[in-house]
């Protein structure tokens, strides 16, 4: 909407209603909607057919739109012939205008909604829906979906009692009508436009509408436009998953469908048609199925062997998917009982003789069969979804797949058998759901583990089964546990004890007990609602009991097997109805509320072997591994019977109590058995009588002065939360005030603080009546516990407190006259009396409560109570004591935010004073939240007020303040008008706020939880300060978080780029599309290219016709390789000004006679090579220099142009020394000194670049002699001595990796 119309539509607004106050009409709060309207209609009049009043004719639409949510229906409904004749009139001049043809639409959709049935049929109602459908076309997609959606809402609420719309024949008629004038024009852009309609219309369509416009897309795909044909398969899919209870098709329309779908199949290669094809055809068979279920079964084998199934040999992934998906959906849902039942039927008739061998087959067997053909190698790529697919075909079939699948389950096994097979995490999912469905012994039936015939020839053993199992099994029978698994884990017990007898076994008796462990952690799955619980639990139990005492490590998972087996049942029976229980349950266990009650009615029996040989647990294991034990005592107590619990209880508290052995007193139990014995007795209490209580609460009173006291207070804690505790501690009420809630406070240890604030906030809830005596003698400790050093504890303390100010608002003293707002100021004046202590920890926590209390009751704290109670606390400022200074300065930014401006204006010079006072007297540690506090008063006051108050010498505050907001706003503007998010740009702007999210005005309730939005005002400085200079002076109430400085930067950086090639344009609906957008600008392939070449050209040398010049050294050249590159390095050096001698020393150490061979750290050379290389060399020395002169130069450093003219100038010189030298006796090597010369410089100290050679290193050729043993000095002639400058007056010896300075 544009600054224009929004001042049309203003003027506008002004004008009417002026003129209705000019008529007396407006006063009227009745009339008012109804004299607007009349308005409105009056100036729509004027100006519906005014050449230039566009802008007006929107503004017009734009009120009317709005007056028609306001006036009644029933004026509307009388006034429908010339709103809508307007709206039409209006849409027929302004087409060109979006704007006003939406709230055209908008209008006429208002007007619609409040005509009858009868009024449909009216001719201006008709033209209104012809207008809509013409409008559905529009090439504006505003405009496209505007209509769309009206039409759509008008044809799906039929006025009553219709069920189907008036108007909905006449609608599908002109759709029809329309598209058929499209098509003859060849304009299928609005044909595609009109199908999306139409889409979305199909189920709220007749079907003597349906009929015709099927007939007329089923013509479309003959004309090979894949997008049309691609919507028209969308209609298909539409019409036939139309309920029952839209349509009255009987099964052959359906089959037609399905027929007419099929007939107009695309190629299964066909990205853009397949996978809209198979949605359609699954939604014709999936209709006629429940109109016929047997004819849908009969027709669902063709369907998927002919048509459905050859689409996975597509080559692309969606179409894949696509076949996948409607063939699961379709087994799922079209395979009916009846159809199990024939292919049963017919594999017993044929003696259990497998389909695949004989002719005579069932529906069910021939799709089995054709699921099966998927693992051939012709679909191969589609391997990952033939075996998911035949996973939902195995959890339809259920137990029955053991028979009806057996050849597919076994080839399934030989392929996961095969450690190379691709898929198999696929196949691993398609055997747990064998698992699941089939359940234990039906599979392994078909797959059996082996595990005992491990080593016989031929055999595969499956023990990969193991671990799927574990999470797969689930309602099946538990006894077949005890038939196969227990022997099996017997077997494998006494394999571990023969091999761990046995020496150098110790890896197979590892991996035994392995599976040993592996075939116990089966057991929880078979306790999940077993199908013969009642059966098998007396064989089972025994098992369980003897694991649970002989077998530590088993105890966690029998401990889990018997929490199923109680937890489960016990859910299942408390249970309202039997509707409720779920249908997957019933129908695989027939599992009632009756069934499960008689279930746990079987497992309560042998609560009371269980329980005494689980406390026995209990108390042997340590603290952290006995959690599951303890669970699983709950779920038992939960249905023993009240006599075991009462024998064990007075058990346990009979060892509790027993007396010493002198008779004096109790006996002195270990800790841990102590502490053992209290969770036994807590873990018994919830079912026991209120007389078995009293004995542990008087117990728990004596540990109170003990090292107990973490453990009593959770128990008391408990005790509070059951029925026969809270009755308990009721009648004890006296004693529990004066030996636990008062007495205790002074001998809590410090780690059981928390402890005891979470029973003092559980007994100030459920025990305390209102009581002032009460409340003063918890509040002190309350206020402490805002000082502790743990988190929750300060959380509980703040709770503690809140929940006592709720008790003195129920407490009236008294007084029935007593107001609730006089009971927090009370309370208030309580919490005060803390200022005057004398210690200021103390008056530190005593202003955290007071902003604690007035922020969560600030809708009744009264003004003149705040007018005394700030001051006093301004005073505190004079104490100097830091802790204080920071306390007062958060009471402060709490008052800024939790009172209204009515009540803290009076006060802003006081706290504004006492803000910059402490900015001046601590420095720079209040400085930034100083500036904040002041941002934030000036938001609340403004800057003039704030200014006002300030004194001179903290003006530049205001100022900078100032500026920042002007600098802020222009960001804004600038980034609004360069087309910047106008979201984040706002958000960036807010400069610490956070401290009003979550907050209510005053007046509100208190009911919801402000602690969060406390600890943001209290302790929000940092996030304050993050953001400096975006910061306007506006509040932020959006409760939004805010961003920090950095953040808000990168969200409004413009410096992001995307990287994409000329093939590769990237895709924004891929969730890949992150890896594509870069923070830096991205080089393009060209550009790569472009720089790798340049860099090449560079490196190498290039002939004319532009390929590298690479050299060969081949024959006497490469016998002279080495000598050519020292005459070069030489011959550099001495163009330098450095040493002839000087050359490659890295290179010679490679290549020398002295070469050795890396192997791990260590360096071994090779001494007999070496002798070799040393005699060679001396039979080549003659031709070395000859040889230099020759060969082509290749050292480190010098590039190819230079190491020419190098060698250049090298033959012409050298060449009359060579024939010189030939006359010559050859004489020994030349040897090479002053390493590093060449590098030295003229006129400093130190090592110098030069150019063309590599940089100064030292690379010292190593030989045996210098890597020899590193206790023996090494004395090396002058290669490294060289190196050490002239100064070094003495002499240095190497020691292994140490240099050592020796004096003369």
């Amino acid at each position: 909407m544009t600054n224009s119309l929004q001042t049309k539509i203003k003027d506008l607004r002004q004008s009417i209603a002026s003129t209705l106050v000019s008529q007396g009409l407006y006063p009227g709060a009745e009339q008012t909607p109804i004299a607007t309207l009349g308005a409105l209609l009056s100036f729509i009049d004027q100006h519906k057919e005014l050449a230039g009043a566009e802008e007006e004719r929107c503004a017009a639409f734009f009120l009317l739109a709005e007056i028609c949510n306001e006036v009644p229906r029933s004026l509307l409904k009388a006034q429908r012939q010339t709103v809508l004749l307007f709206t039409l009139t209006v849409v027929e001049m302004d087409t060109d205008a979006s704007t006003t043809i939406r709230y055209c639409i908008r209008c006429i959709e208002k007007t619609l909604n409040t005509i009858d049935a009868a009024a449909w049929q009216e001719p201006i109602v008709k033209s209104s829906i012809d207008a809509l459908v013409a409008l559905s076309i529009d090439d504006r997609s505003s405009v496209r979906k505007a209509a769309h959606h009206t039409v759509q809402h008008i044809l799906a609420n039929p006025p009553p009692p219709n069920s189907v719309h008036p108007v909905a024949r006449h609608a599908g008629t002109c759709i029809g009508r329309l598209l058929t004038e499209l098509l003859g024009s060849n304009d299928f852009t609005s044909a595609l436009h009109l199908l999306s309609m139409l889409h979305r219309l199909t189920l709220f369509l007749p079907d003597t509408v349906i009929e015709p416009l099927v007939d007329l897309l089923y013509g479309l795909p003959a004309r090979n436009l894949p997008t049309v044909t691609r919507s028209v398969f969308g209609v298909f899919t539409a019409v036939a998953s139309r309920p029952a209870a839209f349509t009255a098709w009987d099964a052959t329309k359906r089959a037609a469908l399905l027929d007419a779908v099929l007939a107009i199949k695309p190629n299964a290669d066909d990205r853009v048609l397949a996978a809209a094809w198979l949605a359609a055809t699954a939604a014709a068979l999936e209709a006629l199925n429940v109109e016929n279920p047997a004819l849908g079964a009969a027709r669902l084998h063709s369907v998927i062997a002919d048509h459905l199934f050859p689409a996975l040999q597509s080559q692309h992934a969606t179409v894949l998917a696509a076949a996948e998906k409607v063939i699961v959906r379709l087994v799922d849902k079209c395979v009916p009982d009846l159809m199990i039942e024939h292919a049963l039927a017919a594999l017993a008739a044929a003696g259990g003789l497998p389909a695949s061998q004989r002719e005579q087959r069932a529906d069910l067997e021939r799709i089995v069969i054709t699921c099966e053909l998927g693992l051939s190698v012709r679909y191969q790529a589609a391997w990952p979804h033939v075996l998911r697919i035949l996973g939902a075909l195995v959890r339809r079939l259920g137990a029955t797949a053991a028979s009806l699948m057996r050849g597919t389950l076994e080839l399934v096994g030989e392929f996961r058998d095969e450690p190379e097979f691709p898929h198999k995490h696929e196949l691993d999912g398609l055997l747990a759901t064998a698992v699941t469905s089939m359940g234990a012994r039906a599979f392994l039936s078909v797959l059996p583990l082996n595990i005992e015939r491990a080593g016989e020839p031929g055999v595969p053993v499956r023990t990969y089964l193991l671990p799927l199992m574990e999470h797969s099994v689930q309602r099946t029978e538990l006894g077949y546990f005890v038939e196969a698994f227990v022997p099996l884990a017997k077997h494998l017990a006494a394999r571990v004890a023969a091999y761990s007898a046995q020496d150098n076994r110790e890896v197979e008796a590892k991996v035994h007990e392995a599976l040993y462990l592996q075939v116990w952690s089966l057991l929880p799955g078979f306790c999940t609602y077993p199908t013969d619980l009642k059966a098998s639990f007396g064989g089972i139990g025994p098992i369980m009991g003897d694991a649970l005492r002989d077998e530590p490590a088993l105890r966690a998972v029998v401990c889990h097997a018997l929490h199923n087996l109680i937890a489960k049942n016990r859910a299942i029976a408390a249970l309202p109805s039997d509707d409720d229980v779920p249908e997957d349950l019933v129908r695989a266990c027939g599992l009632t509320r009756e069934s499960a009650a008689t279930n746990v009615r079987g497992i309560a029996v042998s609560a009371k072997f269980f329980l005494p040989l689980l406390f026995n647990l209990y108390k042997e294991m340590s603290a952290t591994a006995r959690v599951h034990v303890a669970d699983l005592i709950a779920e038992f107590v939960a249905i023993a019977d009240i006599p075991v619990l009462s024998m064990l209880y007075s058990q346990v508290m009979g060892s509790l109590q027993a007396p010493s052995a002198d008779g004096t007193g109790a006996a002195a139990l270990a800790p841990e058995l102590q502490d053992s014995l209290l969770d036994l007795a807590m873990l018994l209490l919830p079912r026991l009588p209120e007389a078995a209580v009293q004995p542990l609460f008087q117990l728990v009173l004596q540990g109170l002065g003990s090292a107990h006291q973490k453990k009593c207070y959770r128990m008391l804690t408990k005790m509070l939360g059951m029925p026969n505790g809270l009755a308990v501690l009721n009648s004890q009420l006296t004693v529990l005030e004066e030996q636990v809630i008062v007495g205790g406070s002074l001998q809590t240890e410090l780690g059981a603080k928390k402890y005891r604030l979470q029973f003092l906030c559980a007994a100030v809830e459920a025990l305390v009546t209102p009581s002032v005596r009460l409340v003063t003698l918890l509040l002190p400790e309350a206020m402490e516990s805002f000082k502790e050093a743990n988190g929750t504890a300060r959380e509980l303390g703040g709770e503690l407190v809140i929940k006592l100010g709720n008790k003195m608002l129920e407490d009236d003293g008294g007084d029935d006259a007593m107001t609730d707002e006089h009971g927090i100021d009370r309370f208030i004046k309580m919490i005060a009396a803390g200022l005057v202590a004398t210690s200021p920890y103390f008056v530190s926590a005593t202003v955290m409560v007071l902003a604690r209390v007035c922020y969560e009751f600030r809708d009744l704290v009264s003004d003149e109570l705040f007018a005394s109670m700030l001051p006093a606390i301004l005073v505190l400022l004079q104490m100097k004591n830091r802790e204080v200074s920071k306390t007062v300065f958060k009471f402060m930014k709490v008052t800024s935010v939790a009172f209204p401006k009515e009540t803290v204006q009076p006060h802003l010079a006081s706290l504004m004073d006492a803000a910059l006072h402490l900015g001046d007297a601590y420095g720079s540690e209040f400085k930034v939240p100083v500036r904040h506090f002041t941002q934030r008063m000036c938001r609340e006051f403004s800057v003039d007020a704030i200014e006002a108050v300030v004194p001179e010498a903290h003006r530049k505050l205001i100022s900078n303040i100032r500026k920042r907001t002007e600098r802020a706003k222009r960001r804004r503007a600038a980034g609004e008008e360069s087309g910047a998010k106008a979201t984040d740009a706002a958000k960036a702007a807010r400069d610490g706020d956070d401290e009003t999210i979550g907050m209510t005005k005053r007046g509100s309730s208190r009911a919801g939880d402000y602690s969060g939005a406390f600890d943001r005002i209290v302790y929000g400085d940092s996030s304050d300060s993050e953001v400096e200079d975006d910061g306007p002076v506006v509040a932020n109430t959006s409760g939004a978080p805010k961003k920090s400085k950095r953040a808000s930067a990168l969200s409004n950086s413009d410096d992001l780029y995307i990287q994409e090639d000329e093939a590769d344009v990237m895709d924004f609906l891929d969730q890949r599309v992150v890896s594509h957008v870069l923070a830096s600008k991205p080089r393009s392939t060209k550009q790569r290219q472009e720089e790798r070449k340049r860099k090449l050209d560079t490196e190498f040398e290039v002939n004319a016709d532009g390929r590298l010049v690479i050299p060969a050294e081949s024959g006497a050249s490469s016998a002279g390789g080495k000598s050519a590159r020292m005459a070069a390095v030489a011959a550099a050096a001495q163009a330098a000004g450095g040493s002839v001698g000087a050359f490659d020393y890295y290179m010679e150490s490679i290549e020398s006679a002295d070469g050795f061979k890396r192997a791990g750290r260590k360096i071994k050379f090779d001494h007999a090579a070496s002798l070799a290389s040393r005699t060679q060399a001396a039979d080549w020395g003659s031709d070395d220099e000859g040889a230099a002169a020759t060969a082509e130069p290749r050292s480190l450093g010098v590039r190819r142009g230079e190491a020419e003219e190098d060698d250049t100038e090298a033959t012409a010189s050298a060449a009359p020394a060579a024939k010189k030298q030939t006359a010559r006796k050859v004489g020994p090597r030349v040897s090479v000194r002053g390493l590093g010369a060449e590098y030295r410089s003229k006129k400093a100290h130190g090592d110098v670049k030069r150019a063309g050679m590599p940089d100064p290193f030292a690379y010292v050729p190593l030989s045996a002699k210098i890597v020899g043993n590193r206790h023996k000095s090494v004395k090396l002639s002058g290669s490294m001595l060289a190196g050490v400058a002239k100064g070094d007056k003495g002499k240095r010896k190497i020691s292994g990796y140490k240099t050592k300075q020796h004096k003369k």
